[in-house]
């Protein structure tokens, strides 16, 4: 069995539209995404569908880039405040318990 196969059964829902918009915001290539909607799904690509169909598959890839930025964000922030409860802890440790 190839790895397409291995896949679509994978992805496969008994759903059609769930398993259309499944394949459209995979991370396969375009042109896998754009044969597999004719092939397997029957639609007729038309140039407004392919146009529409490549709008979509951008807005997959731009919400992954803004996870992808909050994480890290998040991480730095974390960063700060575990850099900045080291430092306060070295600095009671240094100049004693002050209670």
């Amino acid at each position: 069995m190839s790895g397409r196969e291995q896949q679509k059964i994978k992805r496969q829902s008994k759903n059609k539209l769930i398993g259309m918009l499944e394949e459209l915001f995979s991370k396969s290539e375009f042109i896998e995404k754009k044969k597999i909607l004719e092939e397997d799904y029957g639609l007729k690509m038309s140039m407004e569908l392919e146009g529409r169909m490549c709008e979509m598959c951008n807005v997959s890839d731009y919400w992954e880039e803004v996870a992808t930025e909050e994480g890290k964000e998040i991480g730095r922030k974390t960063k700060d405040n575990l850099t900045g409860c080291k430092k306060a802890a070295k600095g009671q440790e240094r100049g004693g318990n002050s209670r």
